[in-house]
């Protein structure tokens, strides 16, 4: 699966799943001020979880490990 990044972001992390899948990934923008959090959806489109100043601020309040781990959540 292609995984279609927004524009002006550089893709920093992918969070790898227990399924082997992609789950999450992580961009800034070019000047590393903000982080965002996209959830990878079937189609490799992504939806935007949040957005921080630090990436362990978003790993922590949207539950990365839990998603990795595939366990259900309820946001």
């Amino acid at each position: 699966m292609k995984i279609k990044y927004p524009k002006n972001e550089i893709p920093w992390v992918s969070y790898v799943g227990t399924n082997g899948n992609i789950v999450c990934v992580l961009t800034s923008n070019k000047t590393q001020e903000y982080y965002y959090l996209y959830e990878v959806q079937p189609d490799g489109s992504l939806q935007k979880l949040g957005k921080a100043k630090s990436p362990p601020e978003l790993e922590k309040k949207f539950d990365v490990l839990s998603r990795m781990r595939g366990d259900n959540l309820n946001d």
